[in-house]
């Protein structure tokens, strides 16, 4: 399925669905509810997995041949720093009383569809 869909146009979808999903815990009847808090997690979820395979695509398309296994490495050594900082965030997010996922969906949407502003 993935292949049918075209690449830009696919991340941008699932960047879209998931912060805008992931955004719907602002609104106190679903924060207050276990169940669809449990829905909007799952949906996120799901729309960010499924978002990575466009990421992987993009990944190795956006370098050179010569140069594609530096590239690829490069972006996902920097990914694995900001998976230091996570913790660091989500107690910050929780000692401001802002839930996590509000934090990172609008961060989502910022970051993830900027720098796809470059990709033709």
């Amino acid at each position: 399925m993935v292949n049918s869909i075209p690449r830009k146009k696919g991340l941008i979808i699932t960047i879209l669905i998931s912060s805008l999903v992931g955004l719907t815990l602002v609104f106190q009847p679903v924060h207050d509810s276990t169940l669809a808090e449990s829905i909007v997690l799952s949906i996120a979820r799901f729309c960010t997995v499924f978002g990575y395979s466009f990421v992987a695509m993009l990944q190795t398309e956006s370098f050179a041949p010569e140069i594609i296994s530096t590239g690829v490495g490069t972006t996902d050594g920097l990914s694995q720093i900001s998976k230091v900082l996570v913790p660091y965030l989500v107690t910050a997010m929780n000692n401001l009383k802002i839930h996590p996922l509000i934090f990172s969906s609008s961060v989502y949407l910022v970051v993830g569809i900027l720098p796809l502003m470059g990709i033709k």
